[in-house]
């Protein structure tokens, strides 16, 4: 089995892999638009680009991401399923599992068109101020010619455009504040008719190149801020959910797993219903924590990158649980501030709670607590630890052990080693040996053998006893337990120890 990593840490290690290489794509997209733009329309320059770099709408690499996200919930790595299960969950994790029903397939597709419509009005409103810019530039211009002279009270008017085209830019409003008091200084002094034309011409150059300038920021909005958002909403929403299936697909499975706990993403910048999930106590077993029959939905909204953990038999009371959702749920919203219950149940919502008590109806995202359907099924996961199976295997392992002595100060044996191997530590005191840790197939350890009680006799058996590793767990080497009559046959130097 692989070990799991704690809190989901491969899911975010994924997503921003993801990220990323949408981001170095829409740079060099970006680039390849701004040329076009300059001799072609807003929809032709597009399209170009779209032929150019489709992947920056179609996000090929998702499903593969997908199946690796799913994996990693699961327990174990993409290249421990088979081809045809790869295949049965490439097909699964395409359905639909949102109200909307719509599949992944029909996702992509909707929002290759948001990004494209996101992208063409930005542009297209740009190109729209841009013009109005130039102008309102070429009319001072042109106004001058015919006779007409600025006044101080036409500049405001004139600098509310240029803050309009260029998103209120401090260096070009500056610019084009101190290109008009020029004019109208040399107006008010006489200046010659070749000066005071010179700078009307000042202002309507920085307007045709001012424009040039918000253009290029309006296009680097489009694709890295409004697509960016699109694009990771649907990369971080779908891997959380592939995630979330691999997750629950596993545990089901386990029968050690008896509950699951929420907790909240290290980015978590807004109070919403992931706030309620990880801290209220819905089921009387702990903040947070759920049977694995009564989950909360995961994720609980796009962009939710939120963690579950497992829950173990005897790391909770089972028989004290019972639904007390309703009390939960208010007890949660009475320890928020007014702000905070406005945002998350509606202003008509908090004050219905306020009147009645009831918040189910309006609470933003909630949807009950169910049995998680999750979409994968389960796979047969291979036996890493074959060598406590295979006797002939184990033979081979303890012929080639690795031995590390040690005289006053005891080591500490890596978590890591070669796979289905054995490694001895031997205290050369008294010349027997101290620790026997054994690694499974995948070269983590499996078992520890510990023939002393570590000076703490009323923990561990007598005799020497043993220590089994549980990678779901955040602290992996189990209790301590009897060692059986193979573990001892199959150890015969553990009855060479005097002190045991």
């Amino acid at each position: 089995m692989m070990k799991r990593k704690k809190d989901g840490d491969e899911l975010r290690r994924i997503v921003n892999r993801l990220s990323a290489e949408w981001q170095e794509t829409a740079k060099s997209a970006l680039g390849f638009l701004m040329i076009e733009l300059r001799s072609k329309s807003v929809s032709v320059a597009l399209q170009k680009m779209q032929e150019q770099y489709p992947e920056l709408f179609t996000l090929p690499e998702l499903r593969s991401a997908l199946l690796e996200a799913a994996a990693a919930g699961y327990g174990i790595h993409l290249s421990q399923i088979s081809i045809e299960e790869a295949e049965a969950w490439g097909k699964a994790l395409d359905r639909a599992w949102t109200s909307d029903k719509m599949t992944l397939s029909k996702k992509l597709h909707g929002a290759a068109k948001e990004m494209r419509s996101a992208i063409v009005n930005t542009i297209r409103q740009q190109l729209k101020q841009n013009a109005t810019w130039v102008q309102a530039a070429r009319a001072l211009y042109d106004g001058y010619n015919a006779g007409h002279v600025l006044n101080k009270q036409d500049i405001p008017d004139y600098l509310k455009v240029v803050r309009r085209a260029t998103q209120g830019d401090f260096k070009q409003l500056r610019a084009a504040k101190i290109a008009l008091d020029n004019i109208c200084r040399l107006a008010h002094r006489g200046a010659p008719t070749k000066a005071l034309r010179s700078a009307y011409g000042l202002v309507l150059k920085e307007a045709l190149t001012g424009s040039e300038v918000a253009l290029a920021k309006a296009v680097n909005v489009a694709m890295q801020e409004k697509s960016r958002y699109i694009a990771d909403r649907i990369i971080r929403t779908e891997l959380a959910r592939a995630w979330g299936d691999g997750f629950m697909a596993g545990c089901m499975q386990d029968p050690d797993v008896v509950a699951i706990q929420w907790r909240l993403g290290s980015r978590h910048p807004v109070h919403d219903i992931c706030d309620m999930y990880a801290t209220a106590d819905m089921f009387n077993l702990g903040p947070g924590i759920y049977p694995k029959d009564r989950t909360p939905p995961f994720p609980a909204h796009p962009h939710c990158l939120c963690r579950l953990s497992q829950v173990y038999i005897g790391e909770v009371d089972l028989t004290q649980m019972k639904n007390r959702t309703d009390e939960a749920g208010d007890t949660w919203l009475k320890g928020l501030t007014d702000w905070q219950r406005k945002h998350v149940l509606g202003i008509v919502g908090e004050k219905v709670w306020r009147k009645t008590g009831r918040w189910k109806e309006n609470l933003r995202g909630y949807q009950g607590f169910h049995l998680y359907t999750a979409r994968l099924s389960p796979i047969k996961k291979p036996d890493y630890g074959i060598i406590l199976k295979d006797k002939a295997l184990y033979g081979k392992a303890m012929a080639n052990r690795t031995v590390i002595s040690f005289t006053n100060r005891i080591p500490s044996l890596p978590l890591y080693g070669d796979p289905d191997s054995i490694t001895d530590v031997f205290d050369t005191k008294i010349k027997a040996l101290h620790q026997r840790r054994v690694y499974d197939s995948n070269g983590m350890a499996l078992v520890d053998y510990d023939l002393t009680d570590h000076g703490r006799p009323e923990e561990h058996p007598k005799n020497g006893h043993k220590h089994l590793f549980n990678y779901r767990k955040n602290r992996p080497r189990g209790k301590g337990a009897n060692l059986t009559d193979k573990d001892r046959v199959w150890n015969t130097d553990f009855s060479e120890r005097s002190d045991k």
